[in-house]
């Protein structure tokens, strides 16, 4: 009777670790899926712009990598950053703009500062890495049997988030909504996993 016993036990768990619950899914993915903090690199020092005048800087629309003139107004206006205009620009060269993190900026840098060289310029220039927001695993939605290349496994859908976005993230949102790094929005996505002799895996 014991005996008996002891192999129902053995043949439910067995049963049990060959079927993916969502619960089991959600485990896998936040252990191997990474779920990185969304930055932003900036210039900092003195730049040069296209624009000629302060003024048609800070409305501009026009992009400096994911940022524009009107993020860097919108950014100042918070106190993250002081924007200083510089030197008009004309025909002959652009205009020049200075741009410093305030120590309230400096909370939502990740790293130190390097020297990289200026797309825009060509020139060497101090850059900085800005924490925009973090993405966050929301949970999973569903799963469905697939055929893989390695046989029968499971599709498993699941969503994510953008949370704990920054002055910074959220300034990219009001003046660049097409081109923010970071949405008020769930995102869908899905993927594939395989029961090996050790478990489930996500198929790479």
């Amino acid at each position: 009777m014991k005996r008996f016993y002891f192999l129902a036990v053995c043949v439910l768990i067995v049963g049990c670790f060959k079927d993916l619950t969502r619960s089991r899914a959600e485990s896998i993915i936040t252990k191997h899926i990474a779920f990185s903090p969304v930055t932003l690199t900036i210039n900092l020092g003195h730049l040069a712009v296209i624009n000629w005048t302060f003024e048609n800087f800070v409305s501009d629309y026009t992009a400096y990598g994911a940022v524009s003139g009107r993020w860097y107004k919108a950014v100042a206006d918070k106190g993250l950053i002081t924007l200083d205009w510089v030197e008009n620009g004309s025909v002959q060269h652009s205009g020049i703009v200075s741009i410093e993190l305030t120590p309230d900026g400096r909370r939502f840098a990740v790293g130190k500062e390097k020297i990289a060289r200026d797309t825009w310029s060509g020139n060497n220039t101090r850059q900085v890495v800005l924490k925009l927001c973090d993405m966050q695993f929301a949970g999973v939605t569903g799963i469905t049997a697939v055929q893989t290349m390695f046989g029968a496994g499971d599709s498993v859908e699941y969503q994510w988030k953008y949370a704990h976005i920054t002055p910074f993230g959220k300034a990219q949102m009001e003046t660049m909504p097409q081109m923010a790094s970071c949405k008020d929005e769930v995102q869908a996505a899905s993927v594939g996993m395989q029961l090996y002799d050790d478990g489930w895996r996500i198929i790479k």
